[in-house]
């Protein structure tokens, strides 16, 4: 389908779904009081998968589930939309597995040699310092982000990892619910009020 196919059915499909909109009284802060962070993988339908409702999570959804990636949205997520859990769910057969990296840098090495101009070669640097965070172990994966958000020191809510199986529809567990690291009570306070001791940091994506 071409783009302007495309778009032109967005706009009638729209249409048909706004005839049953019923939505509109819904709070931005979600019933559940959760955070999914998971893949853009367009064959991972968060909601579906966890019998999940409009208006029941935050779905924030980036390359491989990268949930340092999510840090900022996360931070909103807890500190202004009262958000109490988190859970990170990767997925089988993901496009950030394995040799991702080596391809995606390939790719990354192509577009800079065809930047000339000032402009584009700060579009090349750019591009260099950029990191794709693939993995080689799936579960190790999920624990490593489970305990990047544990530690950040903006994370108030509790934090669970998940793999998600794109060949079965299944999730299973990887790792417990876990509480936040705590921090060093002695240490000065940070930015969000709190205390940021040596257990603590504040990673950005």
């Amino acid at each position: 389908m071409d783009t302007t196919t495309l778009a032109t059915s967005f706009i009638s499909l729209n249409r048909e779904y706004a005839k049953g909109f019923n939505a509109g009284n819904l709070d931005s802060s979600p019933a559940k009081k959760c955070a999914i962070v998971a893949c853009m993988d367009c064959r991972v339908n968060v909601e579906r998968m966890l019998g999940l409702d409009l208006g029941d999570a935050h779905i924030i959804r980036s390359a491989g589930a990268d949930a340092r990636a999510a840090l900022t949205s996360l931070t909103v997520s807890q500190h202004i939309m009262g958000v109490e859990q988190i859970h990170i769910v990767k997925h089988t057969r993901c496009g950030m597995q394995n040799d991702a990296n080596d391809i995606l840098r390939k790719i990354v090495d192509s577009v800079k040699q065809k930047k000339t101009s000032a402009s584009e070669a700060e579009i090349a640097k750019s591009l260099q310092d950029m990191s794709f965070r693939t993995w080689d172990n799936l579960e190790a994966a999920v624990e490593s982000d489970v305990e990047a958000v544990r530690s950040n020191i903006a994370t108030v809510a509790s934090v669970t990892g998940w793999i998600y199986d794109v060949n079965k529809g299944e999730i299973r567990r990887i790792t417990e619910t876990l509480p936040p690291i705590e921090m060093d009570k002695s240490a000065e306070p940070d930015a969000f009020g709190g205390q940021h001791g040596p257990q603590k940091v504040f990673l950005t994506a």
